[in-house]
């Protein structure tokens, strides 16, 4: 049985929000960020397609996953008690949206194939202990997202020069 666009979103949001979580939460714009990342950069890879299939939305803060595909997933990773939403107040005194992930000892991974794990951790790997700040940057540098006027079109990941940018800033 081939595995749904939500299941494999279900399962890519678990995987990065247990991954990078830093403090025991992710904050969630980061979070979206590290979605679409690790959707481009298997596109990168494939030449044919993202890991879930998901539609981003070009939005100001980024590319952002279909919030259809958000609220299916957070209903359903609630309902499994895998995902915790918590508000916290930032220094700046704005409110923020942050997810606690806790994947279950037991649990396995029935939409995601292991190439796709593997090139999420990857990923994960690349962007997951940048600050938010350098990921906006990046995304926003990011062709698929520059060239595109409302939906994000990945076939403008041809367009990458280098994978080294995360490593760059890395650096700085």
């Amino acid at each position: 049985m081939v595995p749904t666009k939500q299941e494999k979103f279900n399962e890519l949001l678990a995987y990065v929000g247990a991954y990078c979580a830093q403090n025991s939460f992710i904050e969630e714009i980061k979070l979206w960020k590290l979605l679409y990342f690790c959707d481009a950069d298997f596109y990168f890879k494939s030449q044919r397609h993202t890991i879930t299939g998901v539609t981003y939305i070009k939005t100001l803060y980024g590319p952002t996953p279909d919030k259809r595909f958000i609220d299916k997933a957070v209903k359903y990773l609630k309902d499994k008690d895998i995902i915790k939403v918590d508000t916290i107040k930032a220094p700046n005194g704005k409110t923020r949206r942050v997810y606690s992930v806790k994947l279950p000892t037991n649990f396995t991974y029935k939409a995601l194939d292991a190439n796709e794990t593997e090139e999420a951790r990857k990923t994960c790997e690349k962007y997951g202990k940048l600050p938010l700040n350098d990921l906006l940057i990046l995304s926003h540098q990011d062709p698929p997202y520059a060239g595109s006027e409302k939906v994000i079109n990945f076939n403008l990941v041809k367009y990458r020069l280098e994978d080294e940018d995360a490593e760059e800033l890395t650096e700085k």
